[in-house]
């Protein structure tokens, strides 16, 4: 029988990076572990697996390591006896038996760590000069899964991505707790931003992988640069991803889905905008067109108190003793030219008109002026020019008389 089974743990169940102190330095596993896979083909003899850490009967023997993000994994092929232990359950866990600086029979030495063995056991152990101080670890596989989280959230598809940088704001909108005190809740939250993870073991935070969603004004998006880098990883870029083929291959078709869905051309992302926009145009439309009338009717009222206010000036001024004024209809029709003109030349010419006015009639015949309707002496062209001045037909004949 052959077992898989991570030997190494990179960090503890609360995701803190797991280390040794010797001689006063801190070494971390990570570190570790790199000698560990330089020395494994180097050592002389294939590594055993005992139990309880004690030399002597092997139950199985290491055939490969493994490099994987949260340690190193072993393959190990187990004997008869070795079988029968983790039938009859006596047995849970493996702990390493690692070496420094091991002496070869050749006389020359492996550099750093080596292992020299793995056992089965129900308990951390110490041995050496080194103390583990992470928890026990199960022979049990991991249980990869797809995770369908991700994709709920809306698409961010211009935002740069960057999975380290956005990992900080992503727990602490998890929770504000420190992660030692989550529970099932806050890593069901945690587990949103990822792709894939570990349902055998959800505590860890090294139990998720490919991280796509993160905060923007403080709500998770799921970033179109995430998904590329996924799909990227998926077919093998930086090295892969270590996850199950049946879980890759769901994540691959996943991704290319949400990726298709945004993936719009220039023509129809301008015809969608036009769409969603043109009720709006036309509103402005409206408004600038009711906007354009009301300025017109401003406009036009404004003219129209102008003309009153400029053609009742005209007509209050008098002549020849206060007997004589400008006839409304010349008031009105100079008070029509001076509204449209600007203010220094309406000044201007509006005094040019008060001292030289171009007709003046008595005010009596201006008051007497009667419109009712009656047999006229005057020819039609009279008539225009008297209904020009402003006077009636008797007016008009006495003074055109007096010229003769």
């Amino acid at each position: 029988m052959t077992k898989q089974a991570r030997i190494l743990a990179f960090t503890d169940n609360e995701g803190r990076a797991l280390y040794l102190e010797l001689d006063g330095v801190a070494i971390t596993m990570r570190d570790i572990a790199q000698d560990i896979l330089r020395n494994f083909n180097a050592y002389p003899q294939e590594i055993p697996l005992f139990a309880d850490h004690k030399w002597g009967q092997a139950y199985g023997w290491v055939k490969t390591l493994a490099y994987q993000d949260d340690g190193i994994y072993a393959t190990i092929e187990l004997n008869e006896d070795g079988v029968r232990l983790l039938e009859n359950n006596n047995y849970k866990y493996l702990s390493p038996g690692l070496q420094r600086d091991v002496k070869l029979p050749t006389g020359e030495t492996l550099p750093g760590w080596s292992l020299v063995e793995v056992s089965l056991t129900n308990m951390p152990y110490q041995f050496s000069f080194a103390t583990f101080t992470m928890s026990a670890i199960a022979l049990a596989q991991p249980d990869w899964r797809a995770n369908n989280d991700p994709f709920e959230f809306p698409i961010e598809a211009e935002h740069p991505w960057d999975a380290d940088a956005t990992e900080s704001a992503w727990r602490n909108w998890v929770s504000d707790k420190d992660p030692e005190e989550w529970g099932e809740s806050e890593w069901r939250r945690y587990r949103q931003r990822y792709l894939a993870y570990d349902a055998a073991n959800p505590n860890r935070f090294a139990s998720y992988k490919l991280p796509v969603v993160a905060l923007i004004d403080g709500k998770p998006h799921i970033f179109r640069r995430a998904l590329i880098a996924a799909k990227a990883a998926l077919a093998g870029a930086r090295g892969g991803v270590d996850l199950p083929q049946s879980v890759q291959d769901q994540l691959a078709r996943k991704i290319q889905t949400a990726l298709e869905e945004i993936s719009m051309t220039r023509d129809e992302l301008t015809q969608t905008l036009n769409e969603l926009l043109a009720p709006l145009a036309q509103r402005i439309e409206q408004i600038e067109n009711a906007l354009r009338e009301q300025e017109q009717q401003r406009r036009e009222d404004e003219l129209t108190q102008t003309v009153a206010q400029l053609s009742r000036e005209i007509q209050s001024w008098r002549y020849n003793n206060d007997a004589e004024a400008i006839p409304p209809r010349i008031a009105n029709s100079y008070a029509l030219m001076l509204a449209r003109m600007p203010e220094p030349a309406r000044t201007e010419l509006l005094l040019t008109l008060k001292h030289n006015p171009p007709l003046t009639m008595p005010i009596t015949a201006l008051s007497n002026a009667n419109p009712a309707q009656h047999s006229s002496p005057l020819s039609p062209l009279q008539e225009k020019y008297a209904a020009m001045l402003g006077v009636d037909h008797e007016t008009f004949i006495r003074y055109n008389t007096q010229e003769a």
